[in-house]
């Protein structure tokens, strides 16, 4: 079987010839795995929801918002930001029901414990860009924990990425699991927020 890495390169072969013409954009989402996780959802079969989000976005989505973004085709990084927050949704709607609560794969908790030493040793935006990228590879094998996407709206802030960070940070706060995250995540998003309305004066 074919490891993540590998299948994140595949893909970047695949789509990114295309990426650059808007009426070609790659679908980040299964809606008919998707469908299957709401109607688990209202079963209360919470183990199979998460299960079935989960595996409704086998097209790592952080690698397609990235790639929208670096494109600056600022519609297509909003229509997919929009087509991955209903399994964000579904996420959060199954870990307040779960318990235990999901075991975060080895190789995420890796790829995330690397970008914070990025962070931590870093000094430059290559340091940040790196932690970027760790991040995202965490999120594309454990899209519910909230603290990954807060730390990837940071690497986007400190490299000047305002809608990315806010889209993480809305990620991060409908995964929170307590009002503490939660303020954390909106003192980040309210400086943001401040700053762009304080350039849109000048």
């Amino acid at each position: 079987m074919t490891n993540f890495p590998l299948r994140l390169f595949l893909l970047a072969a695949l789509y990114l010839p295309l990426a650059g013409r808007a009426q070609q954009v790659p679908a980040v989402l299964n809606p008919i795995s998707l469908d299957t996780g709401f109607q688990l959802l209202a079963k209360g079969d919470y183990r199979g929801a998460f299960e079935i989000f989960i595996s409704s976005h086998g097209a790592a989505p952080y690698y397609f918002l990235q790639l929208y973004w670096d494109r600056k085709q600022t519609e297509q990084y909003r229509e997919q930001g929009r087509e991955v927050e209903p399994i964000i949704q579904g996420l959060a709607t199954c870990l307040g029901k779960l318990d235990p609560a999901p075991t975060t794969p080895d190789d995420a908790d890796f790829h995330a414990q690397k970008g914070v030493a990025f962070i931590k040793n870093g000094k430059d935006a290559r340091d940040f860009e790196a932690a970027r990228k760790e991040f995202q590879l965490a999120l594309n094998s454990a899209l519910w924990v909230s603290d990954y996407h807060y730390n990837l709206a940071l690497c986007q802030k400190w490299l000047k990425q305002p809608e990315p960070a806010l889209l993480s940070l809305r990620y991060a706060s409908i995964l929170a699991r307590d009002d503490k995250q939660r303020r954390a995540i909106n003192a980040v998003r309210a400086e943001i927020e401040a700053v762009q309305e304080i350039q849109n004066r000048r």
